[in-house]
């Protein structure tokens, strides 16, 4: 198990409603009510919408405790390296997950100068935002398909249905000593950018959270649903 440092850090979960996206989307309604257009109303706001890109729908933002958060308890960095010098292989062979994270996380430290054992003082906080949701690009040829099925009578039929909201981007905060709320950091641009990689490669191993995937498709339809006046549903993951 893994031992949480005494700095008082926490993982934060924000829900994002697009404000962006409803701004510039609400922008370009305003102008469609005094402007003549041969579409349907709600294909032309959804097609001048798209130009924002992206429909974020949901953020997760990560602070990690580098490198306690991926110690463990009564595990030695010594007593693994023998164990990987023993079996002749490399360490991602030999170790489990959690072992190499340990194992790993102690050799970065001792080239930077951090904690390189649980309860011991160096260390960095690295704040990680996880952006999800939609690229609209993708979503116009199944949702123009549709409205063009309707246009003729303005009804609503069948709903739209959509993949579930996915990543659109993992941003880590660049470091800033006058900004930055913890213990002094003695770091260069170097040791922060190798601290920033080894953290933000281990935040999106694995699959993506059920609950974040959920809540972000969730307030996706309902933007989508907003925008268009359609009715949207989710279908399962793409396979392609």
């Amino acid at each position: 198990m893994r031992r949480v440092p005494s700095v008082a850090v926490t993982v934060v979960v924000v829900v994002a409603v697009a404000a962006g996206s409803v701004f510039v989307a609400r922008e370009h309604l305003a102008g469609f009510i005094f402007r003549e257009t041969t579409s349907t109303g709600s294909e032309s706001l959804f097609l001048d919408a798209r130009d924002v890109a992206e429909l974020e729908t949901f953020t997760v933002v990560h602070k990690t405790v580098f490198p306690h958060d991926f110690f463990m308890e009564e595990t030695h960095f010594y007593a693994l390296l023998d164990r990987v010098r023993r079996a002749d292989a490399p360490a991602r062979e030999v170790l489990t997950p959690d072992e190499l994270d340990h194992f790993q996380a102690v050799s970065l430290s001792q080239r930077l100068g951090l904690a390189t054992g649980p309860g011991q003082p160096g260390y960095v906080v690295v704040t990680t935002t996880l952006r999800y949701g939609y690229d609209l690009s993708r979503l116009e040829e199944q949702i123009r398909s549709r409205i063009d099925q309707t246009a003729a009578d303005g009804s609503i039929e069948s709903a739209i249905t959509i993949p579930p909201a996915h990543l659109l981007s993992q941003e880590t905060e660049d470091l800033s000593r006058e900004d930055y709320p913890y213990s002094p950091v003695y770091l260069d641009a170097e040791g922060w950018q190798a601290v920033a990689t080894f953290v933000s490669a281990r935040l999106l191993r694995g699959d993506p959270d059920e609950e974040t995937i959920s809540q972000a498709t969730a307030t996706g339809i309902e933007l989508l649903e907003t925008l268009t006046t359609r009715r949207f549903e989710v279908r399962g993951p793409e396979t392609d």
